[in-house]
């Protein structure tokens, strides 16, 4: 077995809980289009509304 940090990660990299590739790809698609604020925008709202697994490595 491969040992991990918390409860959590085990479950994330046993596909038990949802990614936040969705998330992730839709800050990547902004990137290109959308202006500095508007960018800090989206992504307080994907932290208060969408509920990301991990939102440390979504920045």
């Amino acid at each position: 077995g491969i040992p991990y940090h918390s409860f959590k990660e085990a479950c994330i990299a046993l596909g038990l809980l949802q990614n936040d590739e969705e998330w992730n790809q839709c800050l990547k698609e902004a990137g290109q289009i959308q202006s500095e604020a508007q960018l800090h925008s989206l992504f307080a709202t994907i932290l208060l509304f969408c509920k990301p697994v991990r939102p440390e490595i979504l920045w």
